[in-house]
């Protein structure tokens, strides 16, 4: 498995393949277990808790509610070694997500997010991989509808970034982001 970052349409969980070609279907490991799903027509691997997570709001819900962040993210667990070291060398963190792009016009991007920062938390809780962020944000949807919201309201996240300027570790700040919640596609608008 191979981790490179979502494409336009693609969410942050997905994980890929290293293999070609791909005609989906599901992923095992040497024992038999299901992984996950792999899903045609390319390499996209999305891990198995996901899966059931998201067939678990379907009956629930008749969707699957989404917020939209205005990030694209990269955990820093999965750099290669000598990058991490280097990160943790100069920044003394060595878990978190890395901010690789933000959408433009997005609440991050007016609150000073900016590529290369580090999320650390969303809500108080940690998050070093962009699996445990998207069981984290679907567990909020699920309570935010549990509790009477409605898809195409917005809710607040409370978000741990620690600012990188320069190569160098600045403030950490905790960002309370309004995010719409969404049963659709979040449309990430890159800079040109």
């Amino acid at each position: 498995v191979n981790f490179m970052g979502p494409t336009t349409y693609e969410r942050h969980h997905y994980l890929f393949t290293g293999c070609e070609p791909s005609i989906g279907g599901m992923v095992i490991d040497f024992d038999g277990h299901v992984l996950g799903m792999a899903n045609f027509p390319g390499t996209a691997y999305i891990p198995s808790s996901i899966v059931l997570k998201c067939l678990d709001m379907w009956k629930k819900f008749q969707c699957i509610p989404r917020l939209h962040i205005g990030m694209k993210l990269s955990p820093i667990k999965f750099l290669d070694p000598i990058h991490v070291e280097r990160i943790f060398r100069k920044c003394n963190i060595d878990s978190g997500l890395i901010v690789k792009e933000v959408s433009h016009g997005s609440i991050a991007e007016e609150l000073g997010v900016r590529p290369g920062d580090v999320v650390d938390s969303v809500n108080g809780e940690c998050v070093a991989t962009t699996v445990e962020l998207e069981n984290l944000i679907m567990r909020i949807c699920e309570n935010h509808l549990d509790q009477g919201g409605a898809i195409g309201s917005c809710m607040d996240i409370l978000v741990g970034i620690l600012h990188m300027r320069k190569g160098r570790k600045g403030p950490r700040h905790t960002l309370s982001l309004r995010l719409n919640v969404s049963d659709d596609v979040e449309v990430f608008i890159s800079d040109f």
